[in-house]
């Protein structure tokens, strides 16, 4: 029998291998002849069809995947053929890894290339994200809101602060030469009852000005005040001068318009002069005091106050008075 020789077939291009049945017809009768010429002849690297025609089917392995947030170029799809990818502008390949090669096998060398957003643009991309500004304003707004509300619940606190300290600051040294004609160390106001004024004019006056070694001189409007002058006037030369005013606290105080008077005078002249301080002392404890002026309780939730309790009562008493 003849030698008969098989030559590879190209469709399209792409080479179409044969089936190991046809090889083994190709080469039927040859073997000899190969063999002679030490020719290697073998048709195991073919696939095996069995019985029946042995028919050609090229390999493809079809359109190669899409890549998302980039691009992918190809000629062909056949055994060998290469599909190029890339990324759009904003985007960078994870892997060093571009090109997929189509294998005999029918499939892409690689399938797993993907494009991630770049840092920066990722970052410029959140920030103007609509929801991160919703979000951002949504927090403004909830803080400006909480300011707000604090601010109309606490407006007396916050002024009783501009005054008494950032007031203070400024215009401190201006007004030192205004406290020469302060002749009072400390104008006492307090409620015209028989306890309370025998507290002032026996133990208060005996403690201030008798014993203390400061020898403090102290307004009281039943000792002090100018016969056939008017009361408001009274009250509001006494403060001309007086350095501090004491304001002895309780029930009947704030139960008498004429002492809420006298303590919105002393915070107005505080308010005024930064050199001139209130000093509070509670003759009864402060949970007991009912229906509290609001200027009276904002000053006794934001100040330091002295108890009538207090065993060094007298001892601080004097160092708040003469304490620049």
């Amino acid at each position: 029998m003849l030698c008969r020789f098989f030559f590879y077939e190209f469709r399209n291009n792409t080479l179409v291998p044969p089936c190991y049945e046809l090889c083994q017809a190709g080469v039927e009768g040859c073997s000899a002849t190969m063999k002679k010429y030490d020719i290697p002849l073998s048709c195991n690297i073919f696939p095996k069809i069995g019985k029946g025609t042995c028919a050609f089917k090229a390999v493809d392995c079809g359109p190669p995947m899409e890549l998302e947030n980039g691009r992918v170029s190809f000629n062909h799809t056949g055994v060998g053929e290469e599909a190029h990818y890339s990324c759009k502008g904003e985007f960078s390949a994870e892997g060093s890894i571009t090109t997929s090669t189509c294998k005999h096998s029918g499939q892409w060398s690689h399938t797993d290339v993907k494009c991630s957003q770049l840092q920066d643009s990722l970052s410029h991309q959140m920030l103007f994200d609509p929801k991160v500004v919703s979000l951002h304003l949504l927090i403004f707004l909830s803080m400006f809101s909480s300011i707000a509300v604090f601010i109309n619940k606490h407006h007396v606190e916050i002024s009783l602060y501009y005054y008494i300290r950032i007031q203070k600051y400024f215009k401190g040294k201006q007004l030192q030469a205004s406290q020469l004609h302060k002749i009072y160390d400390a104008f006492v106001s307090y409620a015209s009852s028989k306890e309370t004024e025998s507290f002032v004019m026996n133990t208060m006056t005996s403690e201030l000005e008798k014993k203390s070694e400061a020898q403090l001189r102290l307004f009281l409007h039943h000792r002090d005040c100018s016969v056939g002058t008017l009361v408001t006037d009274n009250v509001l030369q006494a403060l001309d001068r007086s350095k501090t005013a004491v304001i002895l606290v309780n029930q009947d105080y704030i139960r008498k318009p004429w002492c809420v008077f006298e303590f919105a005078q002393c915070h107005l002249r505080m308010m005024q002069d930064p050199n001139f301080k209130i000093i509070l002392v509670l003759m009864q404890p402060a949970h007991t005091l009912t229906n509290v002026p609001r200027t009276v309780r904002a000053y006794i939730k934001s100040t330091t106050y002295i108890t009538k309790e207090d065993p060094k009562l007298w001892k601080r008493l004097c160092c708040d008075i003469v304490k620049k």
